[in-house]
């Protein structure tokens, strides 16, 4: 047997959407602090990250997503800023939402939080060589709190969201008490 790499592999992978995303086994125990402290939570921050490849596969974890969907607390998706070839080529903002929507049931998200800052010309060019583009916002048509800002930032040439900015628009969603 060959090993496979996902890394050689990403000129063949087609740009079709993931339908679906499922774990074997599906009896994973998650630990029980780890629900204890999303009933106890005030606000559930949903990524960023890889969609199907990172924030899926834990929130489909038995009673992890469940606990969460079913929380009181706040829940906010944060949105990455540029899709991921093979992974969520030409994803939009809904894209990303319907996804995560899709794999737990039903809308449960609050909120999501996206970019509306510019990305120069440059870097994006970067990107797009490697088949990434900016998630476009067609966020309009959703049945929850947008939240826009330029959370922006870059490190050696590479896209990250600004942390600041970012934890400073969590906190202005937490509960006051």
């Amino acid at each position: 047997m060959v090993p496979l790499s996902l890394a050689s592999q990403k000129s063949r992978v087609r740009e079709k959407k993931i339908k679906r995303v499922f774990l074997t086994p599906e009896d994973i125990e998650p630990l029980p602090e780890t629900v204890d402290a999303i009933r106890r939570a005030d606000l559930i921050v949903i990524g960023p990250g890889s969609l199907y490849t990172s924030i899926l596969p834990n929130l489909l974890v038995p009673k992890i997503g469940q606990e969460v969907c079913k929380a009181k607390a706040k829940k906010v998706y944060i949105c990455n800023i540029m899709t991921q070839a093979g992974e969520t080529p030409h994803y939009t903002v809904s894209d990303h939402v319907e996804a995560l929507h899709a794999h737990l049931g039903g809308p449960f998200l609050d909120a999501v939080i996206i970019n509306s800052g510019a990305i120069p010309e440059a870097i994006r060019r970067r990107y797009e060589a490697e088949r990434a583009e900016p998630v476009r916002d067609d966020s309009s048509g959703l049945s929850l709190q947008v939240i826009r800002d330029d959370i922006v930032t870059y490190e050696d040439g590479v896209i990250r969201h600004n942390t600041a900015k970012v934890a400073a628009l969590l906190l202005g969603l937490l509960p006051h008490r």
